[in-house]
């Protein structure tokens, strides 16, 4: 009788223990095992001032992704650079005349990181001339006081681009040469100032340059106009007019886009706007007002805008002008 009281008493403790082990288990899990380490480490390619390498992929589910560590001129002392969750790493705009070294290690969502990889290393010498660039826009402006041309355009995505040489001529289809040299920019834009005259199509090429000299073949060409700012006939600035329901223009000396916008302040507030394209030159424009009546004693603003391109941005530019109509 005691034997057995003595053995249920044991299964009991025993079923204690066991259930408070599988309390602990799920409750408390533990800080797991470090991902692999990659493998597969290598370069891919290496030059013009980029380095590419890759590796295979980790297996695991739980992978928040690699650590990219990098050293220069020094396969010992390599930092950590980039946290990645792609399997391949890209460093660009690098010097020619380094050497670059590499290891990789894999982390998971719990910051469990592994090994690092054996580094590899590369040196990323110049080879190839860079692309050309082929997104030129070009926009004369005649904006109050200021004449200008401003050139904007896709930068070159290459690691180790230098700037861009800017090229102007009044002649189509030329060539890029030192005596129509304009600069060299750094960004992908250039605002040209120098010498420029109304009516005269300004034609511009772009050619690419790398930090080791080489240089692209000249880009596409591309033009504009700067163009006269239109007179404002009437209402005159500071008049006070009858009622009226048409806006009188000089025409410029060139066929041209026109916008005539009509506004509440001087500010914003835009209440009204046409746009229309016309051959006339040097003659009177009628612009209707049409879908809007205007108040006796308000003040109202207007201005009028040309246009030569399709980039949205204006040409020439008025002074912006005030009238009232009379009571």
């Amino acid at each position: 009788m005691f034997l057995k009281f003595r053995t249920i008493m044991l299964l009991i403790l025993l079923s204690f223990i066991s259930g408070c082990g599988r309390e602990d288990l799920v409750n408390t899990p533990g800080p797991g095992l470090p991902p692999a380490v990659p493998e597969g480490l290598e370069v891919v390619a290496a030059h013009d001032g980029s380095i590419l390498i890759d590796w295979k992929p980790n297996a695991e589910v739980n992978l928040k992704g690699y650590y990219v560590y990098k050293g220069v001129n020094d396969s010992v002392s390599l930092k950590m650079v980039s946290l990645t969750s792609d399997a391949y790493f890209l460093d660009d705009s690098l010097s020619y005349d380094s050497t670059y070294f590499y290891k990789v290690s894999a982390v998971d969502d719990n910051g469990n990181e592994s090994n690092r990889t054996y580094f590899v290393k590369a040196r990323p010498v110049n080879l190839y001339a860079p692309r050309a660039v082929y997104s030129l826009e070009v926009n004369a402006r005649n904006w109050i006081d200021s004449v200008s041309v401003f050139l904007s355009w896709q930068p070159n995505t290459e690691g180790d681009i230098l700037g861009y040489e800017v090229y102007r001529s009044e002649s189509p289809d030329f060539t890029p040469v030192e005596g129509n040299f304009l600069g060299l920019s750094k960004e992908p834009s250039f605002l040209d100032t120098r010498d420029l005259k109304r009516y005269v199509t300004y034609y511009y090429k772009l050619i690419t340059v790398d930090k080791a000299g080489l240089r692209s073949n000249p880009g596409p060409e591309a033009s504009d106009m700067i163009l006269g700012i239109p007179e404002i006939v009437f209402p005159q600035n500071g008049s006070t007019v009858d009622y009226f329901d048409s806006f009188v223009i000089r025409a410029i000396s060139v066929p041209a886009h026109y916008k005539v916008i009509l506004q509440s302040n001087q500010y914003f507030g835009e209440i009204w706007s046409t746009e229309f394209s016309s051959s006339k030159v040097n003659d009177t424009l009628q612009v209707k007002i049409r879908g809007v009546s205007l108040n006796q004693n308000s003040p109202y603003y207007w201005r009028v805008i040309t246009f030569t391109n399709d980039y949205g941005e204006p040409n020439s530019i008025s002074a912006l002008n005030h009238f009232t109509i009379r009571p």
